[in-house]
């Protein structure tokens, strides 16, 4: 189950930073343009784009503002069965609000990854 999992989070990250890619050359923008517009290397950005460096979720939030779009934009279907479209539900909702409300969202999803990699560990043990 484990092997399955992480293959699933291998292809999802590969999705994103193609789609990142194919935004990013929609834009006209070269990977040193993206990187500098966001404060990383070009080959950072290489890296994500072939999906062997896993984007945080501030980084894809600055590459989505560098691109002019939404967050929502440049995600694919995640291994837990999020949809981009509930995902867009949540960036809507989140729209307008103060940085501390999406500091606290981004938190809490970072602790649900947390707790589901734990429990992970657990069931291999």
């Amino acid at each position: 189950m484990t092997d399955e999992r992480d293959q699933a989070i291998d292809r999802f990250y590969g999705e994103v930073g193609q789609l990142v890619q194919a935004a990013r050359t929609q834009a006209g923008l070269s990977q040193t343009d993206l990187g500098d517009r966001i404060g990383l290397t070009r080959s950072s950005i290489a890296n994500l784009e072939a999906g062997r460096q896993r984007i945080r979720l501030h980084i894809l939030a600055l590459i989505a503002d560098a691109l002019r779009m939404k967050l929502s934009e440049l995600i694919t279907d995640t291994p837990l069965g999020i949809k981009s479209s509930e995902l867009s539900q949540v960036d809507e909702f989140l729209s307008g609000s103060p940085d501390s409300a999406r500091r606290f969202v981004e938190g809490v999803i970072s602790q649900l990854d947390n707790v589901d990699n734990e429990t992970n560990k657990e069931g291999e043990q």
